[in-house]
């Protein structure tokens, strides 16, 4: 029964991690997702939104 669990469910949440790395470095994607991972980070400070097309929420609730 464990072997057969390891072979369907293999790999820790850091494998996981590691092969998507792994896979982005060997396709050459991994500096288009690292840019476009940091453009995302750079619209949201410890203030909120910066971009001028996010809208900061914590003004606003249902409840009265």
């Amino acid at each position: 029964r464990h072997e057969l669990y390891e072979i369907n469910y293999s790999g820790s949440h850091e494998e996981i991690r590691r092969y998507a790395l792994f896979g982005a470095l060997g396709s050459g994607q991994y500096d288009r997702w690292k840019q476009f991972a940091e453009t995302c980070m750079a619209e949201y400070d410890l203030d909120g939104w910066k971009a001028k097309d996010l809208v900061n929420t914590s003004g606003l609730s249902a409840l009265p």
